[in-house]
């Protein structure tokens, strides 16, 4: 799912332990819905920049039908490149918006911040913040509700991965691709 279309969540996660002074979420419903289930009663900021990307004419295609229509953009892909989406965003653009919605809450006092956004814009956060060549993040494997912990350190951000996510980016960056 990206812009395009937005439902409500399925399966409810369950509410966090832990109290937060402060809650952002991207505009869709998705994630405002999230917001909520996890820190009940919380007021959560809708900010654009949290969306996720934008999958303009292709949102909802199969790979497969992707492919036979837009095989110039698969073509692209192959090749290493940062291509938009037709009608859409490419990550360069989705990375400008997270840094810029970083850059923002870097001079909030509240601690700690619960942010909730979407697949792309975490492995854009993640590669980042790990090192991982920009070409390599669709690579970043994060599953739905995966949680990561972000440390702000005066102006610098650093990530506290468990032993279980340390394996899984690890695993996912070292896959070879099939065929």
């Amino acid at each position: 799912l990206g812009q395009g279309r937005d439902p409500g969540i399925l399966t409810p996660p369950e509410s966090l332990s832990c109290q937060f002074a402060k809650v952002y979420c991207s505009p869709l419903r998705r994630t405002r819905e999230t917001a909520l289930q996890l820190q009940p009663g919380c007021n959560p900021v809708a900010d654009p920049r949290l969306a996720e990307i934008n999958y303009g004419e292709v949102e909802g295609l199969p790979i497969k039908q992707l492919a036979s229509r837009y095989p110039e953009l698969v073509a692209a892909w192959a090749r290493g490149e940062d291509v938009p989406f037709p009608g859409g965003e490419n990550t360069a653009a989705v990375q400008r918006r997270l840094r810029e919605f970083i850059a923002g809450i870097k001079s909030e006092t509240a601690s700690p911040i619960l942010v909730v956004t979407h697949n792309v814009v975490v492995r854009c956060l993640l590669g980042e913040l790990l090192g991982v060549p920009p070409r390599d993040w669709h690579k970043l494997r994060v599953n739905h509700l995966d949680a990561f912990e972000v440390i702000r350190c005066g102006d610098q951000l650093h990530l506290s991965l468990n032993e279980a996510q340390k394996a899984t980016l690890t695993d996912s960056l070292l896959q070879r691709p099939a065929g």
